[in-house]
């Protein structure tokens, strides 16, 4: 079998041609969508084919739908995703975290459209990683609230680390995080952000200060509006709260 995309992709199976897929997910998905792969697919296997049929009317976005449909050709390839390529699930965590504070929509999808759970369960990895397969579902579950803090909460449970990569940089205690912002920036204007911060607000609860997370909060929640002096002492409040862990 030879197969052709935009007369500059070449393939001689519908096996290798999956593999390729997340390269380019625009041209893969003209190809998905037109007559000649659906012929192709039905002389190849007739049972995928209709697996096919089924998926193509689910009304996927184009990149879910470039993603399935590689992986009814070929379920058992690493994981790969709108030109990433996984070895290993710490790999996706780590490749999350080197964009802090920034989400990267695509990983995103991973999560949120459950790819992710999908896959390991496909390749039977939930039983082989139960403890990588728990957090995942959790995330999914979280995801369900908020979006963006159950993103980096996985990304340190797949990465297996407590360390923050933010802009950059990389801090083991809050006190080195705070200094860092400090050296830059007054810490007032970042006090008012710091609860939309998911990234660190999740760094955070993975260290264990969720309770003290709950009193800025609900300190911050207890002025009607945020004046200068309020904020003032938002900011010295949040350094003494997060300095030493207690």
């Amino acid at each position: 079998m030879k197969i052709e995309i935009d007369g500059r992709l070449k393939y001689d199976s519908l096996l290798s041609l999956a593999k390729d897929a997340y390269k380019y997910p625009a041209r893969f998905n003209r190809f998905f969508n037109s007559s000649a792969f659906e012929k192709a697919l039905y002389e190849t296997d007739k049972k995928k084919y209709l697996d096919f049929i089924k998926l193509k009317n689910n009304g996927d976005i184009p990149d879910i739908f470039v993603f399935k449909v590689s992986y009814l050709l070929n379920p058992y390839m690493s994981l790969r995703y709108r030109g990433f390529k996984f070895d290993n699930y710490k790999s996706i965590g780590e490749q999350m975290l080197s964009f802090a504070p920034v989400v990267d929509v695509y990983l995103k999808d991973l999560l949120i459209y459950h790819l992710l759970s999908n896959y390991m369960v496909v390749n039977k990895e939930d039983k082989r990683y139960p403890k990588c397969y728990e957090a995942v579902i959790k995330s999914e579950k979280d995801a369900l609230i908020n979006e963006n803090m159950a993103y980096w909460s996985l990304a340190f449970d797949l990465a297996e680390t407590k360390t923050l990569t933010y802009n950059g940089m990389k801090f083991k205690e809050p006190k080195e995080f705070f200094k860092y912002i400090l050296s830059f920036s007054s810490l007032i204007p970042f006090t008012s952000s710091f609860l939309d911060d998911c990234c660190l607000l999740s760094w955070l609860v993975k260290l264990g200060y969720q309770n003290k997370i709950d009193k800025f909060i609900a300190l911050s929640q207890s002025s009607d509006q945020l004046d200068n002096e309020t904020n003032e002492i938002l900011a010295k409040q949040l350094i003494e709260k997060f300095n030493n862990k207690e």
